[in-house]
């Protein structure tokens, strides 16, 4: 089959029909990027990664990630220190730093960012809860620890701890938002469009290269549509179905690298004994799994962690099995697949009787709070650079736990695999034993990065957290 035919197929079976939609023509040079529909730009509700992109272009918060290595960079804070054994951070903030509306970015806003996630409904409140206190002397903000987090440069690279600017009280509509970001909305249109250009008070140290325009999409085979038809020059992350198609297409513009992220099943504490989760665990064919079924993309993984050695935990592979439910989200047919194999690989393989449970993704975290179901489909993604967040996703006060398993020896573990030190490696490594051990988890693959992005358009590289700062984006 050649090229054209390929994709003439790929377009038609991923039922393409573009909706009409009025569009206004963008600045010459604009970079178009997908995004899925808005959903909150209020940064203690942000919870999808297309709401957290745009906050990033509008906000700047006291550091910023490379993406290519996660280490923190200068962006609010030019400079900042760790002290007291790893448990007193004191950031240096840069001069002149200004607002979209020419006002001065005083430290007071910069601790007010702060104490917004302290309050009551933040998504992002367990980042700082090791935080005991935050003061602000002069030019310096100072943040103290209940306990060393090595990491805190990286966890306030997030943009959603930026500034508060007084006026910012309702957050539905992006051109009146008042930002200190490299980019400012200059146009909206819900369902459609978000228009970004640069911020001309702006004087950090990441100035936007161009215009950019965010094009809603409702579904990703209407983003790959537009993406063919060279109407959206960036898709920041792509299936693994969709990856292969392009591949096998030899579709320009295709990039990969590893992710920094874990599939796995949650296993609710009291369905299954650890020796029956290990007997899932262990006829489980990893590697036919990413051949097969992921198109090579990703690694077969026996632990959570993506940087450890990905080998089979030790325990017995014995115990009961009783019949079971397997919660997953509807609207991703990959995920739906690969639950369907490992049904019927448990079916043969042991007799397991596991049944396919398909709601809406709504639906599955709600049974997943209330502790009703016996397996669900879950995944675990890095926030930061430093590996202890996977490990504490599942310690007894996380909210990301929703497994129902609380051990007051692991939350131990993971506290004493914090501080940093030439040991560190091995007390993570004890900390994750600890829950493989536990049966409350089953890894399947750690992720592999995926993104599309049109050849002459700079700024956008596959990386392990699929980042795109929009405001580097730009052309050749």
């Amino acid at each position: 089959m050649g090229r054209i035919a390929i994709v003439g197929t790929l377009v038609l079976l991923l039922g393409l029909a573009l909706p009409l939609a009025f569009l206004t023509p963008a600045i010459p040079g604009t970079v178009v990027v997908a995004s899925a529909p808005l959903t909150s730009l209020d940064p203690r509700e942000i919870s999808k990664a297309d709401d957290l992109r745009l906050f990033g272009a509008l906000f700047e918060g006291l550091t910023r990630l490379d993406p290519l290595t996660g280490a923190p960079r200068p962006a609010l804070a030019k400079a900042w220190h760790l002290g007291d054994e790893g448990r007193t951070w004191t950031f240096f903030l840069s001069p002149n730093t200004r607002w979209s509306d020419g006002t001065s970015v005083t430290p007071a806003q910069v601790l007010a960012g702060l104490e917004y996630h302290r309050q009551e409904g933040s998504s992002f409140s367990e980042l700082l809860e090791p935080l005991t206190r935050m003061t602000v002397d002069g030019d310096r903000l100072v943040l103290t620890c209940r306990r060393p987090v090595p990491d805190l440069a990286a966890r306030l690279a997030l943009p959603v701890f930026a500034p508060r600017h007084p006026a910012n009280t309702s957050w539905a509509d992006p051109t009146r938002l008042i930002g200190n970001g490299p980019l400012v909305c200059t146009g909206w249109a819900l369902r459609h469009r978000v228009d970004l250009t640069a911020n001309p008070a702006y004087t950090g140290p990441h100035p936007a290269q161009g215009p950019v325009r965010l094009r809603i999409v409702g579904d990703p085979a209407t983003a790959l549509r537009l993406y063919l038809d060279g109407q959206i020059d960036v898709i920041p992350s792509l299936s693994s179905d969709t990856a292969g198609a392009l591949r096998d297409a030899r579709i320009p513009g295709l990039q990969q690298t590893t992710g920094w992220g874990t599939e796995i099943y949650r296993v609710r504490a009291g369905a299954l004994s650890p020796a029956a989760a290990a007997r899932l665990s262990a006829a489980i064919d990893r590697p036919a799994l990413v051949r097969d079924l992921l198109h090579g993309f990703g690694t077969p993984a026996h632990r959570l962690i993506p940087t450890t050695e990905s080998a089979p935990s030790a325990g017995s592979v014995g115990g009961e099995l009783p019949p079971l439910d397997l919660l997953i989200p509807a609207g991703r047919p990959d995920r739906l697949r690969v639950a369907e194999h490992l049904v019927d690989a448990w079916h043969r393989r042991l007799g397991a009787t596991v049944r396919v449970v398909t709601l809406p993704a709504t639906e599955v975290a709600a049974r997943e709070r209330t502790r009703t179901y016996d397996l669900s489909r879950g995944s675990l993604l890095g926030d930061t650079p430093d590996p202890l967040g996977f490990l504490v996703a599942f310690t007894s006060s996380s909210g990301m736990n929703r497994t129902g398993w609380s051990d007051t020896a692991y939350d131990a573990l993971v506290e004493a695999a914090a501080p940093p030190g030439p040991d560190r490696a091995q007390r993570l490594r004890v900390a994750e034993d600890h829950l493989l051990h536990a049966g409350v988890i089953i890894p399947l693959y750690h992720y592999a990065a995926l993104m599309l992005v049109r050849p002459g358009v700079t700024g956008a590289t596959a990386n392990a957290w699929e980042m795109v700062h929009l405001g580097d984006l730009g052309r050749k």
